[in-house]
């Protein structure tokens, strides 16, 4: 009797590891098929009897869950599923299988960037964050991808989170600057960039392209250090705001982004002083840098300093003719200059020395009009897309001024 029981309980153990074998084998054959779903479902229902197994039917069985939610490469999967499929592949590799494993980590880490792009084209900025960071978990030496999910714990108003990011990528000395390879388009003039010199050289052989050269890509360490100075002002922490920014330029006193950084973190602290007064400094040691002209002619347009204002923007619009925002400015400024004269032209009687005076007015106020034109439609011209307003405005001003040829022919143009 006992032999028959022993040969019973050999028997069912028997008949278990062949059914696990035959549910591991039928999910693996799912996961080829891409039925995902039927492959997650027959690993459950043999997952509680795994441990019992042998290490290498462990790691077949890890492998295959790996896979079932890595599913199609990031089409879509939660932040979980992503998870599961990365501690799957994590005990496959521990377990033996370090080449198959390693190749489903490699396609997980692509599949979790590829899809926390997704959710931030979508807003997503929450679940995109979470997959950012267990990107970088799976390869610290990719710190570009730590900077993304900063920036999207930022945008999912995260700002622990994305402090802490911040503070990492500070840490460990992080620029994000690197080398780009560069060639000039012979039809449409612009510079094209390449991230490796094999690529460049390739597009090179074209007759379509000339003049490769190289470049570095800006430095992000002064953002890094704003983003963290105004986090910390976000929180309502001024003192640390202002050490994060001092800690910066003591350690760099000569890097023109850091002084604006500081700038701009003057200006949110409601130090509009201090920030005019580092911009002027900024802009005496950098005579022909255009945003710096066009910054100290925000400011003086902020402070209804007229003349400053157009001056700055002048100066703009000769060091860089395609800064478009200037040119609106300008026509702005100028416009706003309207209102003084509306103010007295309405304060005066039906005499006729009010009389004489009003006409001298309208005519100053027609002059503002003809002042602002040029600068309109240079706006427009710059960009006509983007230009609605300014189209608007312009046959406005052409209305007000009788010239209502001029006013058709922009609808026509425009329209």
């Amino acid at each position: 009797m006992k032999r028959t029981f022993l040969f019973l309980m050999l028997a069912l153990v028997t008949f278990s590891t062949y059914a696990q074998r035959s549910e591991i084998n039928d999910a693996e054959d799912a996961n080829e098929e891409g039925n995902y779903e039927k492959a997650r479902k027959l690993l459950k229902s043999v997952e509680s009897q795994i441990p019992d197994e042998r290490e290498s039917r462990q790691a077949d069985f890890y492998l295959a869950k790996g896979n079932a939610y890595l599913a199609n490469k990031g089409q879509g999967q939660s932040a979980e599923d992503l998870k599961t499929a990365g501690e799957s592949f994590k005990k496959a590799k521990e377990l033996g299988e370090e080449e198959d494993a390693m190749a489903g980590m490699k396609n997980l880490r692509r599949s979790l960037i590829n899809s926390a792009a997704k959710d931030q084209k979508n807003k997503n900025f929450g679940p995109a964050t979470k997959k950012l960071r267990a990107g970088y978990d799976m390869n610290k030496k990719d710190t570009m991808v730590l900077y993304f999910a900063a920036n999207s714990a930022l945008n999912a108003e995260e700002y622990d989170t994305s402090l802490k990011y911040f503070k990492e990528l500070n840490d460990i000395g992080y620029s994000g600057s690197q080398l780009m390879y560069t060639l000039k388009n012979k039809k449409s003039g612009k510079v094209e960039k390449f991230k490796s010199k094999k690529t460049r050289d390739t597009y090179a052989k074209s007759d379509q392209y000339t003049e490769p050269g190289v470049e570095r890509t800006k430095s992000k360490k002064a953002e890094i250090t704003k983003m963290i100075a105004l986090i910390y002002n976000q929180k309502g922490d001024v003192q640390k705001a202002k050490q994060a920014i001092q800690t910066a330029r003591k350690n760099n006193p000569d890097d023109m982004q850091l002084k604006l950084v500081d700038a701009e973190v003057q200006q949110e602290l409601g130090n509009d002083k201090k920030y005019n007064d580092i911009i002027q400094e900024v802009a005496a040691e950098n005579p022909d840098n255009a945003e710096l002209q066009y910054r100290l002619g925000v400011s003086a347009m902020n402070d209804d300093e007229t003349e400053k204002a157009l001056k700055y923007f002048n100066k703009t619009t000769e060091l860089d003719p395609k800064l478009r925002g200037a040119f609106i400015n300008l026509a702005f400024v100028t416009l706003n200059q309207e209102k003084a004269l509306l103010d007295k032209m309405n304060n005066l009687g039906m005499s006729d020395e009010d009389n004489a005076k009003y006409e001298k007015l309208k005519k100053k106020r027609n002059q503002i009009f003809k002042d602002a034109i040029p600068y309109l439609k240079k706006a427009i011209e710059l960009n006509p897309e983007e230009s609605g307003e300014e189209i608007k405005q312009l046959k406005s001003l052409y209305l007000q001024l009788g010239q209502k040829k001029k006013a058709e022919e922009l609808t026509q143009k425009y329209n």
